[in-house]
Protein backbone atom coordinates (compact mmCIF):
# COMPACT_ATOMS: atom_id res chain seq x y z
CA UNK A 1 0.00 0.00 0.00
CA UNK A 2 1.40 3.37 -1.02
CA UNK A 3 1.51 5.88 1.82
CA UNK A 4 0.75 9.58 1.59
CA UNK A 5 4.44 10.40 1.90
CA UNK A 6 5.31 8.15 -1.03
CA UNK A 7 2.57 9.66 -3.19
CA UNK A 8 3.78 13.16 -2.40
CA UNK A 9 7.33 12.11 -3.21
CA UNK A 10 6.19 10.84 -6.62
CA UNK A 11 4.49 14.16 -7.45
CA UNK A 12 7.51 16.14 -6.27
CA UNK A 13 9.80 13.98 -8.39
CA UNK A 14 7.58 14.36 -11.45
CA UNK A 15 7.62 18.16 -11.06
CA UNK A 16 11.41 18.12 -11.39
CA UNK A 17 11.77 15.48 -14.11
CA UNK A 18 8.82 16.25 -16.43
CA UNK A 19 9.87 16.91 -20.04
CA UNK A 20 6.53 16.96 -21.86
CA UNK A 21 4.64 19.71 -23.65
CA UNK A 22 2.18 20.43 -20.81
CA UNK A 23 4.02 21.00 -17.50
CA UNK A 24 0.88 22.54 -15.96
CA UNK A 25 -0.76 19.10 -16.01
CA UNK A 26 1.55 17.85 -13.25
CA UNK A 27 0.75 20.84 -11.05
CA UNK A 28 -2.99 20.44 -11.65
CA UNK A 29 -2.94 16.76 -10.67
CA UNK A 30 -0.76 17.52 -7.65
CA UNK A 31 -3.13 20.25 -6.38
CA UNK A 32 -6.17 18.00 -6.91
CA UNK A 33 -4.46 15.23 -4.93
CA UNK A 34 -3.70 17.64 -2.05
CA UNK A 35 -7.33 18.82 -1.92
CA UNK A 36 -8.60 15.23 -1.78
CA UNK A 37 -6.00 14.03 0.74
CA UNK A 38 -6.12 17.11 2.98
CA UNK A 39 -9.69 18.49 2.68
CA UNK A 40 -9.18 20.80 5.68
CA UNK A 41 -5.84 22.12 4.47
CA UNK A 42 -3.37 22.80 7.24
CA UNK A 43 0.39 23.04 7.46
CA UNK A 44 0.96 19.45 6.39
CA UNK A 45 -0.79 19.98 3.06
CA UNK A 46 1.66 22.71 1.86
CA UNK A 47 -1.17 23.99 -0.34
CA UNK A 48 -0.12 27.63 0.10
CA UNK A 49 3.41 26.93 -1.14
CA UNK A 50 2.22 24.83 -4.08
CA UNK A 51 -0.28 27.45 -5.27
CA UNK A 52 2.20 30.30 -4.91
CA UNK A 53 4.98 28.48 -6.75
CA UNK A 54 2.62 27.32 -9.48
CA UNK A 55 1.33 30.81 -10.32
CA UNK A 56 4.88 32.16 -10.08
CA UNK A 57 6.26 29.54 -12.44
CA UNK A 58 3.67 30.08 -15.20
CA UNK A 59 2.72 33.74 -14.78
CA UNK A 60 4.76 34.76 -17.84
CA UNK A 61 3.60 31.87 -20.03
CA UNK A 62 1.00 33.33 -22.39
CA UNK A 63 -0.23 29.93 -23.59
CA UNK A 64 -1.90 29.40 -20.19
CA UNK A 65 -3.55 32.84 -19.90
CA UNK A 66 -6.81 31.49 -21.33
CA UNK A 67 -6.52 28.02 -19.79
CA UNK A 68 -9.33 27.16 -17.37
CA UNK A 69 -6.98 25.01 -15.26
CA UNK A 70 -4.59 27.90 -14.75
CA UNK A 71 -7.49 30.24 -13.96
CA UNK A 72 -8.84 27.84 -11.30
CA UNK A 73 -5.41 27.77 -9.65
CA UNK A 74 -5.30 31.59 -9.61
CA UNK A 75 -8.78 31.78 -8.05
CA UNK A 76 -7.76 29.28 -5.34
CA UNK A 77 -4.61 31.30 -4.75
CA UNK A 78 -6.65 34.51 -4.36
CA UNK A 79 -9.00 32.83 -1.87
CA UNK A 80 -6.17 32.17 0.61
CA UNK A 81 -4.57 35.62 0.27
CA UNK A 82 -5.24 38.47 2.69
CA UNK A 83 -5.98 40.89 -0.17
CA UNK A 84 -7.80 38.90 -2.88
CA UNK A 85 -8.87 42.04 -4.78
CA UNK A 86 -5.23 42.88 -5.48
CA UNK A 87 -4.76 39.41 -6.97
CA UNK A 88 -7.69 39.98 -9.34
CA UNK A 89 -6.33 43.39 -10.31
CA UNK A 90 -2.97 41.80 -11.05
CA UNK A 91 -4.65 39.15 -13.21
CA UNK A 92 -6.67 41.77 -15.09
CA UNK A 93 -3.57 43.90 -15.64
CA UNK A 94 -1.63 40.93 -17.04
CA UNK A 95 -4.57 39.53 -19.06
CA UNK A 96 -4.75 36.27 -17.12
CA UNK A 97 -8.19 34.76 -17.77
CA UNK A 98 -9.44 37.94 -19.47
CA UNK A 99 -11.26 35.84 -22.10
CA UNK A 100 -12.94 33.52 -19.58
CA UNK A 101 -16.26 34.32 -17.90
CA UNK A 102 -15.22 32.46 -14.73
CA UNK A 103 -12.61 35.12 -14.00
CA UNK A 104 -15.13 37.99 -14.01
CA UNK A 105 -17.63 35.88 -12.06
CA UNK A 106 -15.13 35.19 -9.26
CA UNK A 107 -14.00 38.84 -9.19
CA UNK A 108 -17.57 40.16 -9.04
CA UNK A 109 -18.49 37.65 -6.31
CA UNK A 110 -15.60 38.87 -4.18
CA UNK A 111 -16.67 42.50 -4.65
CA UNK A 112 -20.30 41.67 -3.81
CA UNK A 113 -19.24 39.89 -0.62
CA UNK A 114 -17.55 43.15 0.43
CA UNK A 115 -20.71 45.16 -0.30
CA UNK A 116 -19.43 46.88 -3.46
CA UNK A 117 -22.27 45.88 -5.78
CA UNK A 118 -21.71 48.81 -8.16
CA UNK A 119 -18.14 47.75 -8.88
CA UNK A 120 -19.29 44.13 -9.21
CA UNK A 121 -21.75 45.18 -11.92
CA UNK A 122 -18.92 47.08 -13.63
CA UNK A 123 -16.84 43.89 -13.68
CA UNK A 124 -19.65 42.03 -15.47
CA UNK A 125 -19.92 44.86 -18.01
CA UNK A 126 -16.17 44.76 -18.62
CA UNK A 127 -16.30 40.99 -19.14
CA UNK A 128 -19.05 41.35 -21.74
CA UNK A 129 -17.10 44.07 -23.54
CA UNK A 130 -13.92 41.95 -23.59
CA UNK A 131 -15.83 39.10 -25.21
CA UNK A 132 -15.37 36.63 -22.35
CA UNK A 133 -16.93 33.24 -22.97
CA UNK A 134 -19.52 32.04 -22.30
CA UNK A 135 -21.49 35.28 -22.64
CA UNK A 136 -24.71 33.68 -21.36
CA UNK A 137 -23.06 32.92 -18.02
CA UNK A 138 -22.07 36.56 -17.51
CA UNK A 139 -25.52 37.86 -18.45
CA UNK A 140 -27.19 35.37 -16.12
CA UNK A 141 -24.89 36.21 -13.21
CA UNK A 142 -25.38 39.93 -13.84
CA UNK A 143 -29.17 39.49 -13.84
CA UNK A 144 -28.97 37.57 -10.55
CA UNK A 145 -26.90 40.40 -9.08
CA UNK A 146 -29.51 42.98 -10.14
CA UNK A 147 -32.29 40.83 -8.63
CA UNK A 148 -30.48 40.55 -5.29
CA UNK A 149 -29.89 44.30 -5.16
CA UNK A 150 -33.55 44.99 -6.03
CA UNK A 151 -34.79 42.65 -3.29
CA UNK A 152 -32.48 44.28 -0.79
CA UNK A 153 -33.66 47.77 -1.69
CA UNK A 154 -37.32 46.69 -1.62
CA UNK A 155 -36.85 45.15 1.81
CA UNK A 156 -35.45 48.42 3.15
CA UNK A 157 -38.33 50.48 1.73
CA UNK A 158 -41.11 48.30 3.17
CA UNK A 159 -41.68 49.36 6.78
CA UNK A 160 -42.43 46.64 9.33
CA UNK A 161 -46.03 46.46 10.63
CA UNK A 162 -46.83 48.42 13.77
CA UNK A 163 -46.82 46.11 16.78
CA UNK A 164 -50.10 45.93 18.72
CA UNK A 165 -50.35 45.00 22.39
CA UNK A 166 -53.54 43.22 23.46
CA UNK A 167 -54.80 43.71 27.04
CA UNK A 168 -57.40 41.21 28.21
CA UNK A 169 -59.97 42.67 30.63
CA UNK A 170 -60.51 40.42 33.64
CA UNK A 171 -64.02 39.06 34.25
CA UNK A 172 -65.17 38.54 37.84
CA UNK A 173 -66.38 35.05 38.69
CA UNK A 174 -68.12 33.99 41.89
CA UNK A 175 -66.22 31.73 44.21
CA UNK A 176 -69.42 30.25 45.62
CA UNK A 177 -73.21 30.48 45.64
CA UNK A 178 -74.63 33.80 46.88
CA UNK A 179 -77.73 33.98 49.02
CA UNK A 180 -80.62 36.28 48.18
CA UNK A 181 -82.25 38.56 50.73
CA UNK A 182 -85.80 37.71 49.66
CA UNK A 183 -87.26 34.26 49.48
CA UNK A 184 -87.66 32.72 46.05
CA UNK A 185 -84.93 34.83 44.44
CA UNK A 186 -81.43 33.68 43.58
CA UNK A 187 -78.33 35.59 42.76
CA UNK A 188 -76.66 34.48 39.51
CA UNK A 189 -73.33 32.76 39.83
CA UNK A 190 -71.63 35.04 37.26
CA UNK A 191 -71.94 38.79 37.37
CA UNK A 192 -71.29 41.03 34.43
CA UNK A 193 -68.51 43.48 35.09
CA UNK A 194 -69.08 47.17 34.74
CA UNK A 195 -66.66 47.27 31.81
CA UNK A 196 -67.24 45.81 28.40
CA UNK A 197 -65.51 42.46 27.96
CA UNK A 198 -63.20 41.92 25.09
CA UNK A 199 -59.77 43.04 24.06
CA UNK A 200 -58.48 46.55 23.98
CA UNK A 201 -55.87 47.32 21.36
CA UNK A 202 -53.29 49.85 22.43
CA UNK A 203 -50.91 50.81 19.64
CA UNK A 204 -47.37 51.41 20.79
CA UNK A 205 -45.81 54.76 20.39
CA UNK A 206 -43.70 54.89 17.26
CA UNK A 207 -41.51 57.64 16.04
CA UNK A 208 -43.32 58.85 12.95
CA UNK A 209 -41.09 60.32 10.29
CA UNK A 210 -41.13 64.06 10.12
CA UNK A 211 -42.35 64.95 6.66
CA UNK A 212 -41.52 68.62 7.17
CA UNK A 213 -37.78 68.03 7.04
CA UNK A 214 -36.09 69.52 4.02
CA UNK A 215 -34.94 66.84 1.60
CA UNK A 216 -31.67 66.67 -0.25
CA UNK A 217 -30.59 64.98 -3.44
CA UNK A 218 -27.64 62.60 -3.66
CA UNK A 219 -25.18 63.50 -6.36
CA UNK A 220 -25.11 60.89 -9.13
CA UNK A 221 -22.87 61.26 -12.14
CA UNK A 222 -25.07 59.85 -14.87
CA UNK A 223 -22.63 60.75 -17.63
CA UNK A 224 -19.82 58.61 -16.19
CA UNK A 225 -18.81 55.62 -18.29
CA UNK A 226 -18.71 52.52 -16.05
CA UNK A 227 -16.23 50.83 -18.35
CA UNK A 228 -13.65 53.50 -17.59
CA UNK A 229 -13.31 52.14 -14.07
CA UNK A 230 -11.77 48.94 -15.41
CA UNK A 231 -9.01 50.24 -17.67
CA UNK A 232 -5.76 48.29 -17.56
CA UNK A 233 -3.03 50.39 -15.96
CA UNK A 234 -0.05 48.07 -16.48
CA UNK A 235 1.35 48.84 -13.00
CA UNK A 236 1.00 45.30 -11.59
CA UNK A 237 4.21 43.60 -12.72
CA UNK A 238 4.76 41.32 -9.72
CA UNK A 239 2.38 39.16 -7.74
CA UNK A 240 1.03 41.27 -4.84
CA UNK A 241 2.19 40.00 -1.48
CA UNK A 242 2.31 41.31 2.05
CA UNK A 243 5.59 43.09 1.33
CA UNK A 244 3.73 45.43 -1.03
CA UNK A 245 2.20 47.23 1.98
CA UNK A 246 5.46 47.76 3.87
CA UNK A 247 6.51 51.06 2.33
CA UNK A 248 5.78 52.94 5.58
CA UNK A 249 7.37 50.39 7.91
CA UNK A 250 10.76 51.16 9.43
CA UNK A 251 13.53 48.65 8.95
CA UNK A 252 14.57 46.53 11.92
CA UNK A 253 17.88 47.43 13.55
CA UNK A 254 20.11 46.45 16.46
CA UNK A 255 18.51 47.24 19.81
CA UNK A 256 21.77 48.04 21.57
CA UNK A 257 22.50 50.87 19.11
CA UNK A 258 19.13 52.50 19.51
CA UNK A 259 19.01 55.64 21.63
CA UNK A 260 16.04 57.44 23.05
CA UNK A 261 15.86 61.16 23.62
CA UNK A 262 15.97 62.12 27.31
CA UNK A 263 14.20 65.15 28.71
CA UNK A 264 16.30 67.70 30.54
CA UNK A 265 15.23 67.68 34.20
CA UNK A 266 16.46 70.27 36.74
CA UNK A 267 19.16 69.01 39.10
CA UNK A 268 19.56 70.41 42.65
CA UNK A 269 22.82 69.87 44.55
CA UNK A 270 22.85 68.61 48.14
CA UNK A 271 24.90 71.60 49.24
CA UNK A 272 22.18 73.92 48.06
CA UNK A 273 19.55 71.96 49.99
CA UNK A 274 21.50 72.18 53.25
CA UNK A 275 21.96 75.91 52.85
CA UNK A 276 18.23 76.55 52.90
CA UNK A 277 17.23 78.30 56.12
CA UNK A 278 15.43 76.06 58.59
CA UNK A 279 12.38 77.24 60.57
CA UNK A 280 13.11 78.88 63.94
CA UNK A 281 10.57 76.71 65.80
CA UNK A 282 10.44 72.94 66.28
CA UNK A 283 7.51 70.87 65.14
CA UNK A 284 5.58 69.17 67.95
CA UNK A 285 5.74 65.37 67.92
CA UNK A 286 3.74 63.11 70.23
CA UNK A 287 5.83 60.59 72.10
CA UNK A 288 3.23 57.81 71.66
CA UNK A 289 3.46 58.11 67.90
CA UNK A 290 7.12 57.22 67.91
CA UNK A 291 6.81 53.52 67.13
CA UNK A 292 9.85 51.49 66.44
CA UNK A 293 9.90 50.56 62.77
CA UNK A 294 9.90 46.87 61.99
CA UNK A 295 13.00 45.79 60.10
CA UNK A 296 12.21 45.45 56.43
CA UNK A 297 12.23 41.92 55.17
CA UNK A 298 13.23 40.61 51.79
CA UNK A 299 10.74 40.93 48.97
CA UNK A 300 10.76 38.44 46.17
CA UNK A 301 9.52 39.66 42.83
CA UNK A 302 8.24 37.21 40.26
CA UNK A 303 7.62 38.77 36.89
CA UNK A 304 5.81 35.73 35.51
CA UNK A 305 2.97 35.71 38.07
CA UNK A 306 -0.34 36.98 36.67
CA UNK A 307 1.44 38.46 33.68
CA UNK A 308 -0.66 39.23 30.64
CA UNK A 309 -0.14 36.91 27.71
CA UNK A 310 1.08 38.74 24.66
CA UNK A 311 -1.15 38.36 21.61
CA UNK A 312 0.26 36.20 18.87
CA UNK A 313 1.43 38.09 15.83
CA UNK A 314 -0.29 37.29 12.58
CA UNK A 315 2.02 35.46 10.21
CA UNK A 316 1.31 35.71 6.54
CA UNK A 317 1.93 32.30 4.89
CA UNK A 318 3.77 34.12 2.09
CA UNK A 319 6.26 36.00 4.27
CA UNK A 320 8.99 33.50 3.49
CA UNK A 321 8.68 34.39 -0.19
CA UNK A 322 9.22 38.11 0.34
CA UNK A 323 13.00 37.89 0.32
CA UNK A 324 13.61 35.54 -2.56
CA UNK A 325 17.28 34.70 -2.92
CA UNK A 326 18.51 35.18 -6.45
CA UNK A 327 15.70 37.48 -7.56
CA UNK A 328 17.77 40.61 -6.91
CA UNK A 329 19.65 42.12 -9.84
CA UNK A 330 23.35 41.29 -9.88
CA UNK A 331 22.99 37.93 -8.10
CA UNK A 332 23.93 34.79 -10.02
CA UNK A 333 23.10 31.42 -8.54
CA UNK A 334 25.47 28.49 -9.05
CA UNK A 335 22.88 25.74 -8.56
CA UNK A 336 19.50 24.85 -10.19
CA UNK A 337 17.26 26.64 -7.74
CA UNK A 338 14.06 25.95 -9.72
CA UNK A 339 14.63 22.22 -9.17
CA UNK A 340 15.72 22.37 -5.53
CA UNK A 341 12.72 24.47 -4.39
CA UNK A 342 10.24 23.45 -7.06
CA UNK A 343 7.31 22.06 -5.05
CA UNK A 344 6.44 21.85 -1.39
CA UNK A 345 9.56 19.85 -0.46
CA UNK A 346 13.25 20.64 -0.73
CA UNK A 347 15.43 18.25 -2.72
CA UNK A 348 19.18 17.78 -2.43
CA UNK A 349 21.50 18.22 -5.39
CA UNK A 350 22.47 14.54 -5.14
CA UNK A 351 18.83 13.55 -5.59
CA UNK A 352 18.50 15.74 -8.68
CA UNK A 353 21.65 14.20 -10.17
CA UNK A 354 20.28 10.74 -9.37
CA UNK A 355 17.06 11.54 -11.26
CA UNK A 356 19.10 12.55 -14.28
CA UNK A 357 21.22 9.41 -14.10
CA UNK A 358 18.15 7.15 -13.83
CA UNK A 359 16.59 8.86 -16.84
CA UNK A 360 19.76 8.30 -18.87
CA UNK A 361 19.79 4.62 -17.91
CA UNK A 362 16.20 4.25 -19.11
CA UNK A 363 17.09 5.79 -22.44
CA UNK A 364 20.01 3.37 -22.79
CA UNK A 365 17.79 0.38 -22.02
CA UNK A 366 15.19 1.46 -24.58
CA UNK A 367 17.82 1.83 -27.26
Amino acid sequence: MITIRQQRQEFETELRTYKGDDPLDVWTRYISWIEQTFPKGGKESHIDEILHKCVTAFRGDERYNSDTRFLDIWIKFASICTEPLEIYKYMFDNKIGHKLASFYEAWASELESLGNTKKADTVYIQGLENGAEPQDLLRRRQGELHARVARRVAGELVAPPEPVTVFEEPCRHALGALRGRQSGKKVPVERASTTVQGSTRMPQNSDAPNTNRPGFQILSDENADPANLMQSTGEWLNIPTKGTHKENTQKAGVWTKGKMKQRNTPVVKLSEISSVSKPEFSVYTDVDDLITATPQGKHFHYSSILSAKKPEKYQDPFDRFQQDVGSEPGVRLMYPKEKVYCGGLEFQLEEIRAFKWIENQRQVEKS
